[in-house]
């Protein structure tokens, strides 16, 4: 009795760490700025191992929760406006669009599909959105995601964001005056 419990424990252990073990092929670092009032603008870096990348028919879906995010809108810097069909800056390698969050039933998403195959990750997706939490926003879910034969997603892989705000200019602008103030007081008491 005592053996097949040591070994339904060693057998857990072992499980447990080989999952502690996997390291997750693809992260995505999300730098949020803010753009004055309620409007923020988050810039997506996918970082991925080597060997790693999207595929035709394979996608990346960022959740917004439906509480905290409004008005989802696309911030590519190609200039187009209309918030369910954009080109990213590198001409037809992503098929773009956002969702807006409906409250108490949806989150909104950001949703990324690769048009070929090795689509490039090198620069920024973009959205711009109203946050209606209070401070900065943080980590957001991802999925990446493949279709099937019949056109259905399927999850490949999930995780969160990682993330950093970029602090607004008045903040900036304060903080120097007040290292200056501190610099010329100090000089002036020697």
């Amino acid at each position: 009795m005592w053996m097949r419990m040591l070994w339904t424990l060693l057998g857990a252990v072992l499980v447990a760490a080989g999952f502690a073990g996997q390291a997750q092929a693809l992260s995505i670092h999300t730098v949020y700025t803010p753009l004055g009032g309620t409007a923020w603008q988050a810039e997506f870096q996918l970082t991925l191992d080597p060997g790693e990348g999207f595929n035709t028919d394979q996608g990346l879906t960022v959740y917004f929760d439906y509480n905290l995010f409004d008005n989802l809108r696309n911030g590519q810097a190609d200039g187009d406006t209309d918030p369910f069909a954009f080109s990213w800056n590198s001409g037809a390698s992503w098929d773009l669009w956002v969702d807006q969050p409906v409250p108490s039933l949806f989150d909104g998403i950001f949703d990324a599909l690769a048009l070929k195959d090795n689509a490039p990750t090198d620069g920024p997706f973009i959205v711009e959105f109203d946050w209606l939490g209070t401070g900065a926003p943080g980590p957001l879910g991802w999925e990446k995601y493949g279709l099937d034969q019949l056109g259905y997603p399927v999850r490949l892989a999930q995780g969160e964001t990682t993330a950093a705000v970029v602090p607004e200019p008045g903040t900036l602008l304060l903080l120097g005056t007040g290292l200056a103030g501190v610099a010329g007081w100090r000089r002036r008491q020697r």
